[in-house]
Formats: structure tokens, C-alpha cells, sequence
């Protein structure tokens, strides 16, 4: 049986929901044509034709079936085929005011099926049956060509559609676990196997819950203990002679305060949608998501889940720090533990980011301690470890609304250092303050938005001081403000190869969120295109950004002491270019081991 990846609709279908989101014009979908091309999935979103065309097939019928959501039909049979070939690649076409037959989405194949040959004794079809988003269902021509309604022999697309609906009705199978969030209504309510269950206990049970815990890694990426064992420690260094897997690690060997998080597979699906009032794309009105311990039909890994390279590929594991960073000084092997600004930033020999106890986060309170300098010092603790990356916090973000069925993460667990006064300097609370929390979520003792919190083993996700986030630049026109996303080669100021558009604008105003835009490129992240929210309706967090000056800007995340309200898991500023540094920007450092 054949199986297939998402379709992925192209940056002209996005440009034709646009125009029927405007009222200018219907949806009228014209043939499915099948090719046994590869075109790369970094390509799909600005391919206008496919190659190696093989069959092209009348639409048999369109169903819609929810108010973003529709399924069309075609039927290709071996009748007039006098060579084979396999159904790598197909391509949906539609009708544009403007360009004529555009090609509207693409699918491709993850096991291609075999179309064979007509032997002249017996025939063999194949249905086709897409679900495909649009803008509004309503706003489609059902336009059949009836020569094209066909008995079927070989129907090899069921589990693809009923996996694909089920995402519509809700999964019921065990371990599916999801939330839908009604942006209209701000309302999010529990799906599948997490219904009627409570944060903490109740989702230990799933591995990507149960088995995230503390561990302290090597700068070689080898884990040497896990919170409770023998030798784990917080301090950064060895306190007692360790030996793993047949190797000695003596006293003092460096080792940082890690979460190991386990792989999870993921799958949203939008309900339903709304063109951004005046700018590209579409912001979601109605989604679903859904998460599993284990690869499923229609799912997929979570890209945190992939090695930073341009030929990605999957991990098991990846390790989040468990404390906001410091900078460890490699000329007097000392940590830093009250934010000293004498870091050096020397690409591969200067200092180092880390990832301990009982030290004030590093700051720019003096120090040119930009996105790119902290990228720098991450990258210096070895392969594998960089910054801290939009991949990795959408990751978290997911998991807490899943289990906790909220995006609220101050109400759920705590505010966090986020009610203290300015000050004048770094005014951040030092690390470790809710050890005794272990890998589970909380706040530690004192008084709530004064002292740190604690979401599964990673203190201060939110609060105490703003971080970088990494794999996520904007470009600003004095209007709008795009953003673009990559995989690897993470750097400021670019937004060419290997980053690519995610598909929509984000918000040109600051304020409260109130809507977050969705593609087939950039279906896990929570990017903000509207801000007409309040401090308590989801999604409660915040959102800075500065479109009125043009130029490049860079990300980071959080809040910090003295932002209140508006700091939180999903808080998110844009707003800076890529030069700035301040005394309440941080870091946190990320290792993703190679691929097994």
C-alpha cells in the first residue's frame, strides 16, 4: 500500500486562498496529474509545474468536508498505459483569476505504488483522494467531469483518509493525546486520551512526559547520570570520579545540567480560518492538535526531533538545558556564576554557554552579548550543542497545552521572576532555585512572580530573564513583518537559503494574542498574526514586534523580571535587530546528539 507526506499547498495556491478569502473569485480544482518525480520538500512551496507528468486525471468528485477542509477525488486506470511507473508525486491543480491552471498543492509519496502496465487481459485503477485546505469551503465550484466517476478495483488511499478524518471528528485510540483551541470562542478543551485527565501523574505514563528528566551531559555529548543516580550533579563539574560504558570521567570533568526529552509525533489540523485583515496569509480560527509516543499514520516527528543539518535526520532524544545559561571561562576553567562581563566570544576557543546551578544568567548588560555572540559561545561547547531553537520551544509549548489544556502557563504553574522592579542592572534570580522540584513542574518557595518556576525539569521557561531563541529571523518592510525559519546553518540577517518563508505575516501590532497563522511549512509553531487578546484568554502571552522600522530582526522568548503578565511560555519580541544587546537578554543552550 502506498503512503504519502502532507501536501504541501504552493506559494501560488496560498496566493488563490488569498484572493478567495477576498471575495474576488471561487475555488474550481481542474485535474490531478501524477508524476514519479522526487522534487526535494524544500522546493514543493515554489514548484509551478511538475516533471515527468505521467497521467492526468478529470476530478471525479469534491466533499467538503469542514467549513477549511476539503476532499477531491480522481481515478487514474491502466486502460491506455503502455508503460509503468510509480506514483511518486501528485499534483493538484486549480483555476487562478490571473494565471490561468496554477498547481495548487503537492503530495508526495513515502512508499510509491506501482501503476502497471495494461497487459490486454486485465485492468487495474487507482483512486486518488486528496484532502487539501482552502480558505473557505464555501467558496468552491464543484465542477465534476462525469466521465470521470469510475467503479473502483484497487482503493489504496483508506487509511490515509480515515486517519486524516479522524483528525477532523477526534482521535479515540489510546495514547493519541490533543487539544483543540477555538480562537473565536477562547476556549481550549482536552481531545483523545486526554480527556478527563490531570497534569503531572496522569501523563507520566506517556514516554515523552514520563521519560523527560534531568541528566548531566559531557561537552562529547555522553550522558553520565540521570537526577538521583550516583554522580549527577548541578555544579558543572564532577564531583566524583564516574565510569560509563566502559570509560573513566575523572573529577572535574565538565558536565552540564541537562532534560533529556524523548520524540513525540505530532499532527495539527486547522478547522478552521481567516485571511490576515490587510496582509499574506491565513491565521487560524479553529485548530486541533494532537501528540504520540510512537509514529502514527499522518503524523509527524516533531521537527525539534531532527539533527541541525541541511540533510536532517531524526533523533531520539534531544537535551534541553534545565537552567538558563552562564558563561564558563575556558582560560581559568571557571564558570561565571555573577554574570561577569568579561565573556569571550571567540568563535570554537573562546568561552563557553552552560548550563548549571546557583549562577546568575549571562546578560548584555555591558557585554556584546547579541543572538549571534550567544550562538557563538554555545556552538563552542562542541558538536551538537548550540542556542536554544524555535524547534525546541515549540516542543515544550505543545507538551504543557496538551497536558495541561491550557496556553497559560503563569496560572498553571506559576507567574515565575517576573514582579520584581527594574533595577538598573541585571536584576535576574540565580539558577536552581526549584531543584527540589526534581523533573517535576512548580514554583519554588516564596511568594508567586518573585521567585523561579519549573515546567518537567526546565526552570524559568518563562520569566526571570528574556532568551534567544534561534532558527526564527523576520524581516520588517516599515509595514509588515515576514518571518522565515531554518533548519541549520542558523545566522542573522538572512532570509534566503536555507531559510525559507514560513508562509504568512506576523502581527504588525504589539498586544495580547489573539490568532497564530498555520502552513503545510509551519504547522508547530506558535507565531502570532493577531494581537487583540487579553492577559487571560488563550493564547495569554505576548507579542512585540516593530514593523514601522525596516530591517532585519531577531527572536527571543520568555519575558523577564519585571514584565508581569506579559511574560510566559508563549511570549515572544521581534522587535530588536540582530546588533542589540541588553541587560535582561539571556541564553539557554541546546545539545541534539547525531543521529543514531
Amino acid at each position: 500500500m502506498a503512503s504519502f507526506k502532507s501536501t504541501v499547498i504552493t506559494e501560488r495556491g496560498h496566493n488563490l486562498m488569498i484572493k478567495i478569502a477576498s471575495g474576488t473569485t471561487k475555488m474550481r480544482f481542474t485535474k490531478i496529474r501524477i508524476s514519479d518525480s522526487t522534487p526535494s520538500d524544500s522546493s514543493l512551496p515554489t514548484l509551478t509545474e511538475l516533471s515527468s507528468i505521467k497521467q492526468t486525471v478529470d476530478i471525479s468528485s469534491v466533499k467538503v468536508v469542514n467549513s477549511a477542509t476539503v476532499k477531491v477525488s480522481g481515478v487514474i486506470s491502466n486502460t491506455d498505459l503502455a508503460i509503468g511507473y510509480y506514483v511518486r508525486t501528485i499534483g493538484l491543480y486549480a483555476q487562478d483569476p490571473d494565471l490561468g491552471e496554477i498547481l495548487y498543492s503537492v503530495t508526495k509519496a513515502i512508499e510509491a505504488n506501482w501503476m502497471s502496465p495494461n497487459n490486454g487481459t486485465s485492468s487495474s485503477s487507482l483512486m486518488i483522494s486528496l484532502l487539501t485546505v482552502t480558505s473557505n469551503a464555501a467558496d468552491i465550484i464543484i465542477d465534476v467531469e462525469p466521465a470521470a466517476v469510475a467503479t473502483i478495483n484497487n482503493i489504496n488511499d483508506i487509511t490515509l483518509e480515515t486517519n486524516n478524518i479522524k483528525g477532523f471528528v477526534g482521535y479515540s485510540e489510546k495514547n493519541v493525546l490533543g487539544i483543540e483551541w477555538d480562537a473565536v470562542n477562547k476556549t481550549v478543551t482536552r481531545l483523545g486520551d486526554a480527556i478527563g485527565k490531570n497534569p503531572g501523574t496522569d501523563f507520566d505514563i506517556y514516554n515523552m512526559y514520563g521519560n523527560r528528566k534531568k541528566c548531566i551531559v559531557t561537552d562529547t555529548g555522553k550522558r553520565l547520570a540521570y537526577l538521583g543516580e550516583p554522580g549527577y550533579t548541578e555544579s558543572g563539574k564532577l564531583l566524583i570520579a564516574l565510569d560509563v560504558d566502559g570509560v573513566n570521567y575523572p573529577i572535574g570533568t565538565v558536565v552540564q545540567a541537562m532534560v533529556e526529552q524523548p520524540a513525540f509525533w505530532y499532527k495539527s489540523v486547522p478547522i478552521d480560518f481567516k485571511k490576515i485583515p490587510g496582509k499574506r496569509g491565513l491565521s487560524v480560527q479553529k485548530i486541533r492538535y494532537y501528540i504520540s509516543e510512537t509514529d502514527r499514520f499522518g503524523f509527524k516527528l516533531h521537527p525539534a526531533f531532527y539533527t541541525r543539518e541541511s540533510n536532517k535526520k531524526p533523533v531520539d532524544f534531544i537535551y534541553l538545558s534545565a537552567y538558563e545559561g552562564c558563561a564558563y571561562d575556558v582560560s581559568g576553567s571557571v564558570y561565571l556564576l555573577n554574570d561577569e562581563q568579561i565573556v569571550d566570544f571567540t568563535a570554537a576557543t573562546g568561552d563557553k554557554l552552560s548550563s548549571i546551578a546557583t549562577a546568575k544568567p549571562i546578560s548584555g548588560l555591558t557585554q556584546d552579548f547579541t543572538r549571534a555572540k550567544a550562538r557563538i559561545i554555545a556552538n563552542n561547547r562542541g558538536t551538537g550543542w548550540q542556542l536554544e531553537d524555535i524547534f525546541s520551544n515549540s516542543a515544550s509549548q505543545l507538551l504543557f497545552a496538551i497536558e495541561y489544556g491550557s496556553f497559560d502557563t503563569q496560572s498553571k504553574i506559576g507567574r515565575g521572576v517576573v514582579d520584581k522592579s527594574s533595577g538598573d542592572g541585571n536584576e535576574s534570580e540565580p539558577t536552581g532555585a526549584t531543584y527540589a522540584i526534581g523533573n517535576g513542574s512548580g514554583m519554588a518557595v516564596g511568594t508567586d512572580g518573585l521567585v523561579s518556576v519549573i515546567y518537567r525539569g526546565q526552570e524559568n521557561f518563562w520569566g526571570n530573564i528574556w532568551k534567544w531563541e534561534d532558527g526564527l529571523n523576520v524581516y520588517s518592510d516599515g509595514v509588515n513583518n515576514q518571518a522565515y525559519i531554518a533548519y541549520s546553518g542558523f545566522t542573522d540577517s538572512v532570509i534566503t537559503d536555507p531559510y525559507f518563508d514560513v508562509g504568512f505575516e506576523l502581527a504588525n501590532t504589539y498586544g495580547y494574542i489573539s490568532a497564530i497563522g498555520w502552513s503545510e511549512v509551519c504547522d508547530f509553531a506558535f507565531l502570532a498574526t493577531e494581537t487583540l487578546g487579553a492577559s487571560n484568554k488563550p493564547i495569554e502571552d505576548y507579542f512585540y514586534q516593530n514593523a514601522t522600522n525596516a530591517g532585519h530582526k531577531v527572536s527571543y522568548v520568555g519575558g523577564s523580571w519585571h514584565y508581569g503578565t506579559i511574560a510566559g511560555g508563549f511570549s515572544r519580541s521581534v522587535n530588536l535587530a540582530p546588533s542589540t544587546h541588553a541587560r535582561d537578554r539571556g541564553g539557554r543552550v541546546l545539545f541534539v546528539p547525531a543521529a543514531s
